[in-house]
């Protein structure tokens, strides 16, 4: 597989993960439950929850299910986007820009250069072409 689309994936897992532990904390906090209440209701240490909530120990589909249990939702709620932080008015460039260079962050300078070769050329077509 190709060092892009690795990457490319592994940072579509990192933004799912933080998607889901959003999700739970925020719905824990809807119905106003202490980690330690939490913990309780379903069989965990409040060190495994303060671990989950911090994001330094992922939450298995097993501890989803118990937890959609615990706060009464659809498991698919801890999937929903993220609404708190969509800017409405930021140039859509950035986005793809920023993402562009994750995705490129991991190549060699050889590799860049080639990259960057590439893209120039394809801009000289392309002007040549609406001219």
């Amino acid at each position: 597989m190709p060092r892009a689309k690795r990457n490319a994936l592994r940072e579509k897992g990192q933004i799912q993960k933080e998607l889901v532990h959003y999700n739970v904390f925020r719905l824990k906090k809807e119905v106003s439950l202490s980690n330690a209440e939490f913990a309780n209701l379903l069989g965990f240490s409040p060190t495994t929850v303060a671990a989950w909530e911090k994001g330094s120990r992922g939450i298995t589909l097993k501890a989803l299910s118990m937890i959609s249990e615990v706060l009464n939702v659809d498991i698919s709620e801890f999937y929903k986007p993220r609404t708190d932080d969509i800017v409405v008015d930021e140039d859509p460039r950035k986005a793809k820009l920023s993402k562009l260079q994750s995705l490129l962050y991991d190549y060699s300078l050889q590799e860049l250069d080639h990259f960057i070769d590439t893209v120039t050329s394809i801009n000289a077509l392309m002007s040549r072409q609406t001219h």
